[in-house]
């Protein structure tokens, strides 16, 4: 997905993690765990949701 992320230029090519619903009412533990995600990660590309 990252070869169609560099070749749209960021418009497309989008791989989503989600955070755990069971810190769905966790704001603190939510943040926590999404920035935790982006570093493991480490792409460009990388979406993170937060439901």
């Amino acid at each position: 997905m990252l070869s169609v992320f560099d070749s749209s230029e960021g418009t497309d090519g989008f791989v989503r993690l989600e955070v755990s619903p069971y810190l769905a009412r966790d704001t603190e533990g939510s943040m926590i765990e999404a920035k935790r995600l982006y570093k493991a990660v480490n792409r460009a590309n990388n979406l993170k949701t937060i439901v």
